[in-house]
């Protein structure tokens, strides 16, 4: 008698984290210099992305308020959900930028630094900021 395979496993199409719902379960992974605004609004025309996230941007120039971080930042008003990355070795500065992130309704992603000599990266592994 031959054997039988067991029922496939369901695929998940969707997925939740907190408060934040995700579907379909493919987000648009960051690409530096790519995932501006234009590009972002491309792929959610294609269709089939379920979260976007922009480039990796300064917590403190985000803070300030400076015209080229903002840019980077520029969402849709119906680009949702998003996250945001923030880096920085500042807590308050960080925490400074996730308000403005949160004021533009968008997700906060700041756990992987990118690798820069003035901010974190790899390099703050050796000293750690207090935010981590």
């Amino acid at each position: 008698m031959p054997e039988t395979s067991p029922p496939p496993t369901p695929i998940a199409t969707a997925y939740t984290v907190r408060e934040l719902h995700i579907s379909p379960n493919v987000v648009l992974s960051p690409m530096e210099g790519v995932t501006d605004l234009t590009f972002r609004r491309l792929i959610r025309q294609i269709g089939g992305v379920g979260l976007t996230v922009t480039e990796f941007v300064p917590g403190g120039s985000l803070a300030h308020g400076d015209r080229k971080v903002m840019q980077t930042v520029e969402l849709d008003a119906d680009e949702r959900p998003v996250a945001i990355q923030l880096f920085g070795r500042d807590p308050a500065l960080l925490a400074e930028g996730a308000r403005v992130v949160e004021g533009l309704g968008a997700s906060i992603s700041s756990k992987i630094p990118p690798s820069s000599p003035a901010s974190s990266g790899p390099s703050s592994v050796r000293s750690p900021s207090p935010s981590r």
